[in-house]
């Protein structure tokens, strides 16, 4: 709750956006936006790539296509971790509840 008794906003944010050094190698990105809605807003962390175990710091991954199907790879160890985030993404959206919005670093 706000100090005015009005319900915080809550929000989806990547862990790597001024929160905690999860990207791949280990960073995380300082961000004045995010840092100015902390005292406003109930930020909800996720990291799909630390949540299905692929650790810091790991290879990269990447969205190819394979076959018409969209796939993600880590180029670099051949291994496809596709399954694994559906099933993240899946469970992830069911169990998060009302959300007001995502703020969320691509690439």
């Amino acid at each position: 709750m706000a100090n005015d008794g009005t319900p915080r906003p809550r929000i989806v944010l990547s862990r790597c956006l001024e929160h905690d050094p999860v990207r791949y190698n280990g960073q995380m990105i300082p961000d004045d936006f995010v840092r100015g809605l902390r005292p406003h807003v109930d930020f909800v962390l996720v990291c799909p790539e630390v949540a299905i175990g692929l650790g810091v710091p790991r290879d990269t991954v990447r969205l190819v296509e394979v076959e018409g199907d969209v796939r993600m790879l880590q180029p670099a160890t051949g291994r496809d971790v596709t399954e694994e985030m559906r099933g993240f993404v899946s469970k992830f959206l069911d169990d998060v509840g009302e959300v007001d919005g995502f703020i969320l670093k691509s690439g």
